[in-house]
């Protein structure tokens, strides 16, 4: 009986311990123009059973959620990552949030938030770090092959 005990905790704790699903993050651009249809994006790592997972989330502007918006549901197999997408198009400028969680089987997973900013339609939308970054590198790599050229030609 003891071992059958046993046995049956060793199951147990197994299945509880060794597995889990997670929302990582939620993606979305830094940056929109009014009019412009966002795309939001949960990140979702599954492992955890084979299950039908499905993002939910709210939009929320000046502290008001004025949309709450669901994925459509996908089945995300043990030991796989799914994106989960949604669809907004935002009506004002300003700072918008979105708070978000995966339903997957019979669990929810922790809530996530991030945001964006949506400016004006005639606005030019400022350049995200990254591709400042980038662009400087590129200058700075240009300045050095034309320096080696001129050096060169001497």
């Amino acid at each position: 009986m003891k071992l059958k005990m046993l046995f049956l905790f060793f199951i147990l704790f197994a299945s509880f311990s060794f597995s889990y699903a997670e929302l990582e993050k939620i993606s979305v651009k830094e940056w929109a123009k009014i009019g412009d249809v966002v795309k939001v994006t949960a990140v979702f790592k599954n492992e955890d059973v084979d299950s039908v997972a499905q993002f939910k989330c709210e939009i929320i502007y000046n502290g008001e959620i004025i949309k709450v918006l669901e994925s459509d549901k996908v089945l995300v197999k043990n030991g796989e990552e799914a994106n989960l997408s949604v669809y907004f198009e935002p009506k004002l400028i300003g700072k918008y949030y979105v708070n978000g969680y995966v339903v997957y089987g019979n669990k929810i997973s922790e809530t996530k938030e991030a945001s964006f900013t949506v400016l004006e339609t005639n606005t030019t939308i400022p350049m995200s770090t990254t591709d400042l970054i980038l662009v400087l590198g590129g200058l700075c790599i240009f300045a050095v092959v034309l320096q080696v050229v001129f050096n060169r030609k001497r």
